[in-house]
């Protein structure tokens, strides 16, 4: 499980969860704040959260999964 909390105070975010390979293995744009993911269905390896507003990059995030 994956827990992302945001502090920014925009309406719309795209959240982008990549593989080491760059390639966007989950994507979603959303207004909430607290968000949860069920990451388990991920092959074990690393990956990179990404959080944009407008196209622009407001943050980005290494993730370890593990199994």
């Amino acid at each position: 499980i994956l827990n992302v909390e945001l502090k920014i105070k925009n309406e719309k975010l795209k959240i982008q969860i990549l593989n080491t390979l760059g390639q966007v293995v989950f994507e979603e744009i959303t207004s909430n704040k607290n968000l949860t993911y069920n990451v388990s269905r991920f092959p074990a390896g690393l990956y990179f959260v990404k959080v944009k507003s407008d196209d622009v990059l407001i943050g980005t995030k290494k993730i370890v999964i593990s199994k």
